[in-house]
């Protein structure tokens, strides 16, 4: 591992609506640790998923390719591009 990457969280959370975080801007402390995570990170406050259910969903959070392409998503990440884990590994994590 190179020890001057910086360090990197990779947060997910199903169903989840982010206008009702205190990231999002909701006026109660709903979610005041992520809050602090937050302060000195990179957000993607614009990103939208293309899968309606977690399953196809989350394949597309993976390996940045649409929920039916490559056979579909019966068989997961098996088949497609490699995942942003893979990559993180590539690149010395």
């Amino acid at each position: 591992m190179n020890h001057n990457q910086p360090n990197i969280v990779f947060l997910t959370i199903d169903a989840l609506r982010f206008d009702r975080t205190s990231i999002g801007g909701y006026d109660r402390p709903t979610t005041p640790i992520m809050a602090k995570l937050t302060e000195d990170a990179l957000n993607c406050t614009q990103a939208f998923s293309l899968g309606p259910f977690t399953q196809s969903a989350f394949v597309q959070l993976m390996t940045s390719s649409r929920p039916l392409s490559f056979g579909g998503f019966d068989h997961g990440a098996w088949g497609r591009p490699d995942t942003v884990f893979k990559r993180f590994q590539d690149s010395g994590y």
